[in-house]
Order: C-alpha cells, then structure tokens, then sequence
C-alpha cells in the first residue's frame, strides 16, 4: 500500500492505493522481503516457491554475448 501524506499544515494522510497483487514472502529466514530501487523507482519482491509455477524448460544460451550483438544489431 502507498499514501501519499500532506504535512504542509498538519499531518494530513490520503487515501491509501494498492501498489501490488500476488503472494510476496515479507517474512522472510533473512528479514529481508524486498528492496528499493530509487534510481529507477522500483521494487525487487521475494515470492515463495509455491506461489509461482514450476517452469515447463530452461533454454541455455551458448555464447550469449554474440547472440546479443545479432539481436541488437538493426537497433544501431
């Protein structure tokens, strides 16, 4: 949840707006669920295991820096 909080004349709290949906691990072993990213306005959310899907693959990328220059390369 956000509030956005007037103190201009007195300590004034608005209406309070859902930033997120989904199940987050906010208790985590480390006390650390989440981090701020300022720069970039951001946030990096720790989910449970259980709450995301088990993925079906994994594609593994050989010399992935190559590849990456053939994708990039119209955007020049």
């Amino acid at each position: 949840m956000a509030v956005v909080v007037d103190t201009r004349t007195m300590f004034e709290p608005k209406t309070p707006v859902k930033l997120f949906d989904g199940i987050y691990n906010l208790r985590s072993d480390s006390g650390i669920g989440y981090a701020v990213d300022r720069q970039r306005s951001r946030f990096l959310m720790i989910r449970l295991a259980d709450a995301i899907p088990a993925p079906s693959g994994i594609c593994v990328v050989l010399k992935w820096f190559e590849e990456l220059r053939r994708l990039t390369a119209d955007q020049r």
